[in-house]
Formats: structure tokens, C-alpha cells, sequence
């Protein structure tokens, strides 16, 4: 696995390697919940399949050190995977990067990436030519 997926507003752009970016767009829809806190569905999120960690865009984002669950799972259908985390990185002022945290994954088992991964894969099939 050496897959960075760019998710803004359910369009999801995929790139491989060394930031090589495949012409590969497709709408996709996942809520991300933690502990207290409910993401709404289709959040804006970049995910590092390789690296095992995400950051999540938000205006409001948790402390650096936080400890969370997230749970990704198909908007009204069923869960894809239960991931531990802890935030590694906040920003909420500095202009020049987005709002957010970033979280890296703890105690993660590959088939739960395998599976997420899977799933942004079998969406491809919904591809706009048009983008």
C-alpha cells in the first residue's frame, strides 16, 4: 500500500508513489465519528493509506496528544473499520495551511487500512470524465 487519498466536499482524487498524482477522480461519501463528536457525512479528509494517518479539515480540531477512535463508516449502511488514534498536529491560525489535525493511527491491524482502502478503490467505477 502507497496510496495518499485527497477527499474535499465527496470528490476524492487519488495519488500514488512519490505524489504522483493518477488523473483519478470519484465522488465517495464516509462519516467519521470519535468520542463525542460526529463528523457530518462526506467530510473533507486526506488519508495516507501508506503512512496510516490522516488529516481531517475542521475548523474546530481536538488538542495535540488527544486520544480518539474514529470510526469510518458508509453513511447509513455499516461500518468499514474502527481505527485508534492520537492527534499529532493542530492547526487553527497559521494562514498558509488548512484548519485541522492531523491523527496517526495506533494499533491498527492492515486488513482494517486494507478494507478502507478497498472500498475508495471499488468506487472508481463512478468516475466523472468530466473533472
Amino acid at each position: 500500500m502507497d496510496k495518499l487519498f485527497v477527499d474535499k466536499g465527496g470528490e476524492v482524487q487519488e495519488f500514488e508513489g512519490r505524489d504522483k498524482r493518477k488523473q483519478v477522480r470519484f465522488p465517495v461519501c464516509l462519516s467519521i465519528k470519535y468520542t463525542g463528536k460526529e463528523f457530518a457525512a462526506c467530510p473533507d479528509f486526506i488519508l495516507n493509506i501508506n503512512k496510516a494517518d490522516i488529516f481531517i479539515l475542521l475548523e474546530d480540531p481536538l488538542d495535540k496528544g488527544a486520544e480518539l477512535t474514529l470510526v469510518f463508516e458508509i453513511p447509513e449502511e455499516k461500518v468499514l473499520c474502527r481505527l485508534e488514534g492520537e492527534v499529532v498536529g493542530v492547526n487553527t491560525n497559521d494562514p498558509e495551511y488548512p484548519k485541522g489535525m492531523q491523527v496517526r493511527f495506533r494499533n491498527h491491524l492492515a486488513e482494517d487500512l486494507q478494507r478502507l482502502e478497498d472500498y475508495l478503490e471499488g468506487k472508481k467505477h463512478l468516475v466523472d470524465e468530466t473533472v
